[in-house]
C-alpha cells in the first residue's frame, strides 16, 4: 500500500486537504482513548492490589510491584504460599534483595517460607528465629 501511495505521489496525485483534517482528528481521538483506557487499567490495579489483604497475596498477583515497594520501604517480609518460589527468589536477588527458605512448623517442601529483605543479616536472624 505504502508503494502505491508513494508512486501516486510521484505522479502528481496530493491527498485532499479534508483528508489530513480527518487523519489528525482521528489521531487525536485515538490517542484520547488509549489514555482514558490505560487510565482505567491503572485504576483497576489500584483497586485490586488495595484489595489483596495479605503480602503474600500481594507478593503473587504482582512480584515486582512487592519488590520494589519491599525495596522502598527497606522492610522484612516472611512469606508463606508463594507461588513460583523459584522465580521469586530470582527477582528478589534482580532487586538487590537477599532472601533464604526455612521450613514451616509441618516441614517438607509444602512448607516453605521465603524470608525477604534488604539486610542480609537481618533476614538471617529472622530465619534462626
Amino acid at each position: 500500500m505504502k508503494q502505491i501511495l508513494t508512486e501516486a505521489s510521484q505522479k502528481g496525485f496530493h491527498r485532499p486537504e479534508d483528508l489530513n483534517v480527518w487523519e489528525q482528528r482521528l489521531v487525536g481521538e485515538y490517542c484520547a482513548i488509549v489514555d482514558e483506557f490505560q487510565g482505567a487499567m491503572y485504576e483497576a490495579a489500584e483497586i485490586k492490589w488495595n484489595a489483596l489483604s495479605s503480602d503474600v497475596y500481594k507478593a503473587n498477583y504482582d512480584p515486582e510491584r512487592f519488590l520494589r515497594q519491599l525495596v522502598s520501604d527497606n522492610s522484612l517480609k516472611v512469606l508463606s504460599g508463594l507461588n513460583h518460589r523459584e522465580r521469586f527468589h530470582q527477582m528478589v536477588e534482580h532487586f538487590g534483595l537477599c532472601s533464604h527458605y526455612t521450613h514451616g512448623v509441618g516441614g517438607g517442601d509444602k512448607d516453605l517460607i521465603l524470608v525477604v529483605g534488604k539486610d542480609r543479616n537481618q533476614v538471617l536472624e529472622e530465619v534462626s528465629r
